[in-house]
């Protein structure tokens, strides 16, 4: 898969779920470049994106992501403090299927891809294993979609379902259905927007 990116977009805070916990780190500036991550990188976003902080695809720095079959021009990558200066959202998630309830922790969706200048209508968001899930633009509007590094107040590991995991509270309030839970996929290291 091919991607190309773009030039210049603002970070825009935006919206509100359960409560924000914190705003820290690095501000997102007007400019089509940020800095790089200064820790582990965490998420990349790459396609159809404005904001950019790493190099092109390199065939050999690179190689998860071609094992995987992605490659692009420009991408945008997020550390931890990135990804919480973005702003913290919580939602307690109480699933059938699960032992026990969890607080999950972390940054909207539709913050991150404000943060890289998103112009895509579609987000796929793709796992360690290589599992995607597709979300529309649209549908960021039915929930207050969390891409939770934290779950029960530690960081997700990788090996666990970390780095990165994708959950929405509904707002309606009604009780999360397998159909939910079957949309929300765990170990996301990549979202690439088309």
């Amino acid at each position: 898969m091919s991607y190309r990116m773009l030039g210049i977009f603002p970070f825009i805070a935006g919206g509100s779920m359960a409560l924000v916990i914190a705003m820290a780190g690095p501000i997102f500036a007007r400019a089509g470049e940020i800095a790089p991550p200064t820790g582990p990188v965490i998420v990349s976003v790459i396609g159809e994106i404005e904001t950019t902080n790493r190099p092109p695809f390199d065939e050999f720095e690179d190689a998860f992501f071609g094992y995987h079959e992605y490659r692009f021009d420009k991408a945008l990558a997020f550390d931890l403090a990135m990804l919480e200066a973005l702003g913290m959202h919580e939602a307690t998630i109480d699933y059938d299927g699960w032992p026990h309830p969890i607080r999950f922790e972390g940054p909207l969706l539709r913050d991150v891809l404000d943060a890289a200048g998103a112009t895509g209508d579609t987000i796929t968001l793709v796992a360690l294993d290589g599992y995607a899930e597709r979300v529309e633009r649209r549908e960021l509007d039915d929930q207050d979609w969390i891409l939770a590094i934290r779950g029960d107040g530690q960081d997700l590991g990788i090996g666990q379902h970390g780095p990165s995991w994708l959950v929405y509270q509904r707002r309606d309030g009604a009780t999360v259905t397998t159909e939910d839970e079957a949309r929300w996929p765990w170990a996301v290291f990549l979202i690439a927007i088309e």
